[in-house]
């Protein structure tokens, strides 16, 4: 990685002295699962259909292909057909990719590759063994997790979630607004189009609901206290108006994972854990997590079986197209890449840097910091969401999209137009 120091004279010489950048201490290394001179077999033709035939029959590769496509590893059996036959043609080709991606591509995707860090160093040091250094992360891809949470909101466990009001609210005049509304995740599996500057009439009753969810409050403290401000309001209409904000999304529940957290699963079940009310999925849940927590300790081959029941499981409880996010880390200590290495790159970086032209930038983001001076000036905070209003603020610039903005929209289309 490279940290750009304090600017200087944008055309000088390059020299180790005044160089712009310098190599920070460590290194991301990305690497296939499989070592790239198994490469070299598939590159022979007349023995590539052979080797391929070979290869699916291996159980790592039939894992791998069944993290990435499911129906590929079910159509596997016609990669023994007859050449002529379309089907046949289809599953070599396909397999053919996925091999390229585990031998000489390392993007990062499910089984085919993996990620470590390492440290520049004297010397250089980057041995590893692709069947043992490679360690399975599989959690739950959080479309399936928030339709869980959407299934749990709506269930009896409901009065005693706390909630809290959504932070990205805000009122313009008479209207309380929302940027954007997600639908718990779930956009895609119900076929919608994403809601954007969504609003409620902002009344006092609204305004009540949103000041207790200031303070860790329970769905059922909310009802308590609102019936005790309008006892003439039948009870079962307050408790309707409370889930309308919530399926709005003005309120939010406990259950919804924080963006600091590192395991939203284990976020959920321990929420779920504290609660007094027996729980319809709990224990489907934490089977999930007994099965997640097993297969990732199983080297790639030995649990195409598990990975199947665990897929099952999950889909038992949410039905979506991918319940399982599945990557791979190195497990390799001691990585090293000499240091003259680092110092190569950043001489590289700023002759890169010294070539480019000085009127880089964005015209469309320059004419938002033009339009952003003239509406508030210098030396002043402006809060973000009322920047990003369309009603209060500029609106999010053109290249944003959520929210989608508009801001600068023909300088973006005219720049990027001119570099086609």
């Amino acid at each position: 990685m490279i940290l750009q120091k304090e600017k200087f004279n944008h055309k000088s010489s390059v020299t180790t002295e005044n160089n712009l950048f310098e190599p920070l201490p460590f290194f991301m290394l990305r690497t296939p699962f499989l070592p790239t001179h198994t490469f070299d077999q598939l590159k022979d033709e007349t023995i590539l259909v052979e080797k391929l035939r070979d290869y699916v029959e291996k159980d790592y590769v039939k894992e791998a292909i069944a993290i990435a496509s499911p129906s590929l590893l079910n159509s596997l059996h016609y990669i023994h057909g007859d050449l002529s036959n379309r089907k046949t043609q289809q599953v070599l080709s396909s397999t053919l990719r996925y091999m390229l991606r585990m031998t000489t591509r390392p993007t990062p995707f499910g089984a085919f590759s993996g990620v470590a860090a390492g440290q520049f160093k004297k010397t250089s040091s980057l041995k590893i063994d692709h069947f043992k250094e490679f360690k399975k992360r599989a959690r739950p891809d959080m479309e399936w997790l928030l339709g869980v949470i959407s299934v749990l909101e709506r269930s009896n466990i409901l009065p005693s979630l706390i909630v809290d009001k959504n932070r990205a609210s805000y009122v313009v005049g008479d209207r309380l607004h929302l940027p954007f509304s997600t639908e718990c995740g779930q956009l895609r599996k119900k076929g919608m189009d994403k809601k954007e500057n969504i609003s409620i009439m902002y009344n006092e009753v609204v305004e009540k609901v949103l000041n207790l969810a200031e303070e860790r409050i329970t769905v059922r403290e909310i009802t308590q206290r609102l019936h005790t401000i309008y006892p003439n309001t039948d009870l079962t209409i307050i408790q309707r108006f409370i889930i309308q904000l919530l399926e709005q999304e003005y309120l939010i529940t406990e259950l919804r994972p924080p963006l600091t957290v590192d395991n939203p699963f284990n976020y959920l079940l321990g929420k779920l854990e504290e609660k007094d009310e027996k729980i319809e999925l709990y224990e489907g849940l934490l089977k999930v997590r007994e099965l997640i927590n097993t297969y990732n300790q199983l080297p790639l081959g030995e649990g195409l079986s598990l990975y199947s029941d665990l897929i099952s499981q999950m889909r038992q409880i949410n039905e979506v197209t991918t319940p399982l996010q599945v990557d791979f880390s190195l497990n390799a200590t001691d990585l090293t890449i000499g240091e003259k290495v680092g110092e190569d790159i950043s001489r590289a970086a700023q002759i890169l840097w010294s070539i480019a032209d000085e009127g880089v930038g964005f015209p469309h983001l320059q004419k938002y910091h033009v339009d952003f001076l003239e509406k508030y000036g210098t030396s002043r905070e402006v809060p973000l969401l009322e920047l990003l209003s369309e009603e209060l603020g500029l609106g999010a610039p053109a290249s944003y999209q959520n929210p989608k903005g508009e801001k600068g929209r023909r300088y973006y289309h005219l720049f990027y137009k001119s570099r086609t």
